[in-house]
Parts: structure tokens; C-alpha cells; sequence
């Protein structure tokens, strides 16, 4: 893989990580619950994701994913309702019960959180089944490649969702009495819902 080809590819990157989905929502949403810290801790979790489809396409189980409609679905709807589910919580909480905090659970929470949502976005899979080896000079060695393009996805994601969840915890600041709190759980919640649709109806 060429220079050329690089670049191309970490432009790509860039631009798909800028794009507001339903990782950037798992990373805002730890954020307003739980501060920057938890928004970190979501966004190790999308870096995992990232990593699963990165050596799952160097070895070739990433176009055996997309191929694979049944197994592409159950990976798919497994992360869709842990969304929904998530977001039902919020929904019902009154702005306490329900948080991010700096706790080890609320860490491990919101690394499921963002873990799954990546693991479940039918555009994140494709691109790494599909687009990703299309960036693979075959003349030269594969592992090599994927572990570079892998890297450069994995680092353009850490800066792009870090900035989002800096922008969202400076926005916290302004959401601490009770009343606000409880409106961050709705609009959280609806959030979260409102992910999950989206994922449930692409394809």
C-alpha cells in the first residue's frame, strides 16, 4: 500500500468517525451522564469494536459477516436491543439511578455501552467486511496492511469521539440541579431509542 493509498484511506476514516452515529451517541450520552471520564470509558469500548472488526478482517471473517445474513443479523439485533434497553432505562429514571459515574461499574457500563453499539452498526461492519480490504495492495503483505489501516481507523475514532465527549462534558456543566438531570435522562433515553431504531431499520 502505497502513500497515495494511505492518505486516501485516513481521509475516509476521518470522515466516518466526523459522521454523528450511534457510537458518537454512546460516547455524548456517558458523557452528559457521567462526565468526560465515563466518555472515555465508552470510548475504549468503540476502540474494542474497532479492534474485533480489524482482526476479524485480516483474517477474512469480516466478508464471511457480511456474507453471513443470519449471522449478520444476530450481531446486529444483539447490540440493537442492549441499546433499547439502555435507553428504556433512561427513560424511566429520574435523573440519579441511571448513571455513568466515576465508579468501576458505571465505567464497565458505559464500555458496554459503546462496545456494543459499534459491534451492532451495520455501516461499521460493512466497511471493515468490504471497504477495508479494497485499501490492500495484494502485491504486497496483507497482515502488515490491515494492521496499519486498522490502527489509523482506531486512532482517527479515539480523537474524533474524545472531542465529542470534551464538547458534551462541558455542556454537563450546565445540567447539574435535579430538574435538569431528569431532563438528560429523557432526552438520553429518547437518544438512545432513537439509535437503536436507526440501526434496526438499515440494512
Amino acid at each position: 500500500m502505497g502513500s497515495h493509498s494511505w492518505l486516501a484511506f485516513a481521509l475516509v476514516a476521518v470522515l466516518v468517525s466526523l459522521i454523528p452515529g450511534p457510537a458518537v451517541v454512546s460516547v455524548v450520552s456517558t458523557a452528559l451522564r457521567g462526565g468526560f471520564r465515563a466518555s472515555l470509558a465508552a470510548n475504549a469500548g468503540v476502540l474494542t469494536g474497532d479492534a474485533i472488526f480489524v482482526a476479524a478482517a485480516a483474517l477474512g471473517l469480516g466478508a464471511l459477516l457480511v456474507a453471513s445474513q443470519p449471522l449478520f443479523l444476530a450481531v446486529r439485533w444483539l447490540g440493537i436491543v442492549y441499546l433499547a434497553y439502555l435507553g428504556v432505562r433512561a427513560l424511566l429514571d429520574r435523573g440519579t439511578a441511571f448513571s455513568f459515574d466515576a465508579a468501576p461499574n458505571g465505567e464497565r457500563r458505559a464500555f458496554r455501552l459503546g462496545l456494543t453499539t459499534q459491534l451492532a452498526n451495520p455501516k461499521i461492519i460493512v466497511f471493515f467486511g468490504a471497504l477495508l480490504p479494497q485499501f490492500v495492495d495484494p502485491a504486497r503483505p496483507a497482515a502488515l496492511q490491515f494492521v496499519l489501516l486498522g490502527a489509523t481507523f482506531i486512532v482517527s475514532d479515539a480523537l474524533v469521539f474524545a472531542g465529542y465527549g470534551a464538547l458534551a462534558h462541558r455542556a454537563r456543566t450546565l445540567l447539574k440541579t435535579p430538574r435538569a438531570a431528569r431532563l438528560t435522562s429523557r432526552v438520553t433515553g429518547t437518544v438512545m431509542l432513537g439509535a437503536a431504531a436507526r440501526l434496526a431499520a438499515e440494512r
